[in-house]
């Protein structure tokens, strides 16, 4: 199962443009994401077609972006997973 926090806001039309403008994912979950066994922090980005399943018990990685503790993925508040991304065994 994953655990997803949700947003603290509503991204404005701005911020939106914003986004496309820099090719930076919108707060929340891309289209086509394949999510399993993560938590999911407040305000996270997630690009379309990312895809993160869990790893075995007892791996542990540390990313600039993500970290997997005990096998479970876990994505930081405010992180930004750019489209396409894999994190997975």
């Amino acid at each position: 199962s994953t655990v997803l926090m949700g947003a603290d806001h509503y991204e404005t039309e701005e911020e939106l443009a914003d986004n496309r403008r820099l090719s930076r994912p919108d707060i929340g979950i891309g289209m086509n994401a394949v999510i399993k066994g993560a938590i999911i922090d407040k305000n996270a980005r997630i690009g379309m077609n990312v895809v993160i399943k869990p790893f075995p018990r007892g791996t542990d990685i540390e990313t600039q972006n993500w970290v997997v503790q005990d096998g479970i993925v876990v994505i930081p508040k405010n992180a930004l997973i750019p489209p396409g991304t894999v994190i997975a065994p």
